[in-house]
């Protein structure tokens, strides 16, 4: 029966999708735990009424019970993808890096840090993975799609990752940015201090005379 290959070759996936969205997210996931309740209350409502149900009322049952994993799955990864670049967002590291790391970047300044083409290239690739997972959520209740829901995970979980190494190279941009003028700043401090202290010398040495 087809509901039992589901059962014994897809639910562990979406179980372990779910597991890990929140060890990587570090949120509940409301939705992915949302989606399994619902989709095994499709399986339930199937199990129950199956024989006052017809066939094309079977199929809708088992479609909404497909459709419910699926999301659980997809939007697990997609959970933390987003979640990723929100916390770029609420913290600012982007326009922070635009103001503060972009411009020494531009004057090769900041030797070693991840530089401006990298970053862009890489919040493009968490977009692209982004859509094309998003493309692959579709269903309709005359295919289901289990290998197309897979690589839509597959883009998704590739999405997250991508968002997680944007955020880690704009806060290694910004923190050596940070570092050089900090560096600088020691410099002028040092530089005046010399001055200021020659000064001193030269009027001592003036008054003594």
């Amino acid at each position: 029966m087809y509901v039992l290959e589901v059962l014994a070759t897809r639910v562990q996936t979406v179980i372990d999708a779910n597991r890990y969205a929140e060890e990587h997210a570090h949120v509940r996931n409301r939705a992915g735990a949302a989606n399994l309740n619902e989709a095994f209350s499709h399986l339930a409502a199937l199990a129950q009424d199956a024989a006052e149900l017809s066939y094309e009322e079977q199929q809708a049952q088992i479609v909404e019970f497909e459709d419910h994993l699926r999301r659980s799955m997809m939007e697990s990864f997609e959970l933390i993808a987003k979640q990723r670049l929100g916390r770029i967002k609420r913290e600012g590291l982007w326009e922070t890096f635009q103001s503060k790391a972009a411009p020494l970047l531009a004057r090769g300044k900041l030797e070693g840090a991840p530089s401006e083409e990298e970053i862009r290239e890489l919040e493009y690739r968490v977009r692209y993975y982004l859509e094309e997972g998003r493309q692959r959520k579709v269903v309709t209740q005359h295919a289901m799609r289990w290998d197309e829901w897979v690589k839509g995970a597959e883009y998704l979980a590739k999405a997250s990752s991508a968002a997680d190494e944007l955020s880690r190279k704009i806060r290694q941009a910004v923190g050596a940015a940070q570092d050089y003028r900090r560096h600088r700043l020691t410099i002028a401090v040092g530089v005046i201090s010399t001055i200021a202290a020659i000064a001193v010398i030269i009027v001592t040495l003036i008054a003594t005379h």
